[in-house]
């Protein structure tokens, strides 16, 4: 996972954003091959690993700071 940790403001349907941490993720062969090249499965994988680690995010370490996925590469 690559992460470009940097305060940003941006407007879209959910308004300004400020405090905003990026998470992008590389998704190798391996896990593609895992879902048998399936890119749907695959994205929705990381669509719940990121949930998941945004839900923890907002449970035990900074609630004033927003995680969003700026990105997904698929190999």
């Amino acid at each position: 996972i690559q992460q470009n940790r940097q305060s940003v403001t941006s407007r879209g349907p959910l308004g300004t954003l400020t405090n905003c941490v990026r998470v992008f993720f590389d998704v190798y062969q391996n896990i593609t091959t895992a879902f048998a090249n399936d890119l749907t499965r695959v994205t929705t994988y990381v669509n719940s690993l990121f949930a998941s680690v945004a839900q923890i995010y907002i449970n035990d370490v900074y609630t004033d700071i927003n995680l969003v996925l700026s990105g997904i590469q698929i190999w």
